[in-house]
């Protein structure tokens, strides 16, 4: 299993302002992962899971239509790493692991 695995409670700041939400990455063949946020839930796309990285993307319709690609990384219970989409400069994340059982 990848340390990476598991659910996660983020935010990053955007042109369009700070985003809250939740990331979970399940190991598998092929691994799986979804985003869910105040706009809803997305499962990620081309994702690959190494020990402790998540690369991905993750389609885009709103506030603009495009594709978002993510590079994250876990060193315990924290998430780091950067999102960018578009011409827009890359965002960084920040992040912890959500306890099994506690609510994001």
């Amino acid at each position: 299993m990848s340390t990476i695995a598991g659910t996660w409670s983020a935010e990053m700041n955007t042109p369009f302002g700070k985003q809250a939400f939740t990331i979970t990455f399940e190991d598998g063949q092929p691994p799986v992962g979804f985003l869910e946020g105040p706009e809803g839930r997305g499962d990620v796309e081309e994702l690959v899971l190494t020990d402790d990285t998540a690369n991905f993307t993750l389609p885009l319709e709103k506030p603009i239509k495009g594709v978002v690609v993510w590079s994250l990384s876990a060193d315990g219970d924290v998430l780091s790493g950067t999102v960018k989409a578009g011409f827009f400069p890359a965002a960084k994340l920040i992040g912890s692991r959500v306890a099994e059982g506690a609510s994001a």
